[in-house]
């Protein structure tokens, strides 16, 4: 999006993020731009290599969900990276998603700290966070004493066999989230509907 266009309702939902893109490869999914309120939502990253800017890269985007995505990273990636080129870009919110690997889960390479608040998240593998350029790479027990993921998880989900869906039988992500109903989100990734009341996965 050029310079000084503002855009808003960019919706990012429904995809699966896979294969190896190669050395040079920026991000799988790239947002940059005056964007008002993006939510990316109901995706699957399982990425085959670590692209230099991460799976999720933001570059100038405020009010910005990201919501019920499952990241597969493998070690050294980063599932979602952001830095800012203007002041617009801030409040970066992350609600239920699930983190599986040696990741630098939430990484922010500008000298600001831009974050909202992350909640209702399951970091499984070690990973570390990076609240702003320069501040060092800290892990979840620092994080949270930053504000953020108060009811977040560092367990290990167990998934349905040959899926991303935790099982019924599951203790750290099955019914551990918050309901995003008001977010005008119905469906999960497959298409099934999200229960309208209570916790989701």
């Amino acid at each position: 999006v050029q310079s000084g266009t503002l855009i808003t309702g960019v919706r990012v939902y429904g995809n699966l993020f896979s294969g190896d893109l190669g050395t040079h490869s920026t991000a799988q999914c790239f947002l940059e731009g005056y964007i008002l309120a993006p939510m990316i939502y109901n995706n699957l990253f399982t990425p085959e290599s670590n692209p230099s800017n991460g799976n999720l890269f933001l570059k100038g985007g405020t009010n910005t969900l990201i919501l019920n995505n499952t990241f597969y990273t493998p070690s050294g990636s980063v599932p979602v990276e952001f830095e800012s080129w203007t002041d617009f870009e801030t409040n970066i919110c992350g609600t239920n998603n699930i983190f599986i690997g040696p990741s630098l889960y939430w990484y922010n390479s500008y000298s600001a700290d831009r974050w909202g608040t992350n909640d209702y998240n399951v970091y499984s593998g070690g990973g570390l966070f990076q609240r702003k350029a320069g501040s060092g790479q800290v892990d979840f027990p620092t994080w949270q004493g930053y504000g953020q993921d108060p009811h977040s998880s560092t367990g290990t989900p167990t998934f349905q066999a040959g899926t991303y869906i935790p099982s019924s039988l599951d203790t750290v992500a099955h019914n551990q989230g918050v309901n995003l109903t008001s977010q005008g989100i119905t469906n999960d990734f497959h298409g099934n509907p999200r229960p309208i009341t209570g916790p989701w996965d």
